[in-house]
């Protein structure tokens, strides 16, 4: 992948989000509503035997990191649309893919970075260490957020009303955790199989790449 990351762009554009009023009263609602709930619940949902940290991750973790696309998309990508300040940026030597890029890499930054807070706070109420399977289960949840980015950037810039997408986030976590609750000490994914997971995951993420992203049109773009 040649990813056209501007650093100079990057760097304002997490600082704005992390240090943003409204970011904060955000996650502070959000680590404590997944803090208190998605732990109590979802560790109480997964018998000790069956891999109670992997089968969270995967679930509650994936949703979290959806949840987390709602907050971090939601301001890079929705906001600057509807308020034609794309238009602005586009207007100057910053190219549309560069944008998209650097935005994408924000978005995820972000995600991954309250990813690990919640993670620290679920071990240091199980008190479990992570083994290969609590890794790679990760790996999956994160790669989830990344090609959800991935598709999100694309219908965010391209349609008419981009803030249906942090409504999509929002309904797709709440199936997630439907779905850890349903499959309770009933999922049991062997290391093999979640690898043979994250490698679709992975392909998916590299045809989306190269299929979604790159028809990404700046007409388009500038008058939707």
């Amino acid at each position: 992948m040649n990813l056209q990351i501007n650093r100079v762009v990057f760097k304002h554009e997490f600082q704005k989000l992390l240090w943003n009023p409204v970011t904060w009263a955000q996650l502070l609602f959000f680590h404590a509503y997944a803090g208190y709930f998605m732990i109590k619940a979802g560790l109480g949902t997964f018998s000790p035997e069956n891999s109670v940290l992997s089968n969270y991750i995967l679930f509650f973790g994936s949703a979290i990191l959806l949840l987390l696309n709602s907050i971090s998309a939601g301001y890079v990508f929705v906001r600057p649309k509807m308020y034609r300040v794309i238009d602005i940026l586009l207007a100057t030597p910053l190219s549309l893919n560069s944008f998209v890029y650097t935005s994408i890499a924000v978005c995820f930054a972000f995600n991954s970075v309250n990813f690990l807070v919640h993670m620290a706070i679920v071990l240091s109420v199980c008190h479990q260490v992570p083994g290969v399977r609590d890794y790679i289960a990760s790996l999956i949840a994160l790669g989830i957020n990344l090609l959800t980015l991935l598709l999100g950037a694309y219908y965010t810039l391209q349609s008419k009303n981009p803030s249906q997408y942090t409504a999509v986030m929002v309904l797709l976590s709440i199936m997630l955790l439907t779905g850890g609750v349903l499959a309770k000490s009933k999922l049991h994914l062997s290391g093999s199989d979640m690898l043979i997971v994250l490698v679709i995951l992975l392909i998916a993420i590299q045809m989306s790449y190269k299929v979604v992203l790159r028809h990404i049109e700046k007409e388009i773009v500038i008058t939707t």
